[in-house]
């Protein structure tokens, strides 16, 4: 099994860096496929010590029909509950690429955001195709995988979801990864014109561990049926996240 990941290389462009100090554009994501295989998922995990497992991108369960998964636009930062995330899975099952949170606490992708003076941060994509799709998994039994279940969309980084998988005896068919770099002392003089005032928990020093609890919904955050594609708000961009890969399409 293969991965590629579009210019995700010995220096990872701006664009795919967090909104601190670029455009939090999550990079083009593709694999050959495995025509065994029930489900996909992919763990982005920061490998630098200082970072302390800092999981950036944590999607358990993409449909097998799935090759490849293009940029998306994560500017927002949506903060997100774990279980409005849950619950609109569940109301929502044909959505194909199922994205939990990330430890920064917000919905879908972070991008690298290294604090300066920590040296050159290694970011990996971890791919694995799997014999059981793991959301379907745990809905089916979440009577007895209660906590397993609940906490399905809470950041985990490598050797955590492998042991869940373990646990509950999924296999791991095949797997790859893809590296890449970035040195925040290695950015222009000049900075980038993102403002980190509001970034309280963008800098990978401030988190704690890999199982922080989820960000709670702001007063800007939508409520879980907000979440519908069918919504008139204008919170329907925001199911964007969620709707680009469904069976309706």
């Amino acid at each position: 099994m293969n991965i590629s990941v579009s210019n995700w290389n010995q220096k990872i462009p701006q664009q795919y860096l967090c909104s601190k100090y670029g455009d939090n554009i999550s990079p083009s994501v593709k694999w050959s496929p495995i025509e065994s295989a029930k489900s996909y998922a992919i763990v982005l995990q920061d490998l630098s010590p200082v970072a302390k497992n800092f999981i950036h991108w944590y999607i358990p369960s993409i449909n097998p029909s799935i090759e490849s998964i293009s940029s998306l636009n994560n500017t927002k930062n949506l903060n997100l509950s774990n279980s409005d995330i849950l619950s609109f899975y569940e109301q929502n099952p044909s959505i194909k690429v199922k994205q939990g949170i990330n430890t920064s606490t917000s919905f879908g992708y972070h991008g690298p955001c290294a604090p300066k003076n920590t040296g050159n941060h290694e970011y990996v994509f971890y791919i694995y195709a799997l014999d059981q799709d793991l959301f379907d998994f745990l809905n089916e039994k979440k009577n007895i995988y209660h906590d397993e279940y609940t906490n399905l969309f809470l950041p985990k980084i490598k050797s955590d979801f492998e042991n869940l998988l373990k646990k509950l005896n999924i296999n791991i068919i095949s797997q790859s990864s893809h590296s890449g770099f970035f040195n925040p002392s290695n950015l222009p003089q000049s900075g980038s014109s993102k403002s980190v005032l509001n970034n309280n928990f963008d800098d990978e020093d401030n988190n704690n561990n890999s199982s922080r609890p989820p960000g709670k919904l702001s007063n800007k955050s939508k409520s879980k049926s907000s979440f519908s594609p069918d919504t008139d708000d204008d919170s329907e961009n925001d199911s964007d996240f969620y709707t680009e890969f469904s069976d309706e399409e």
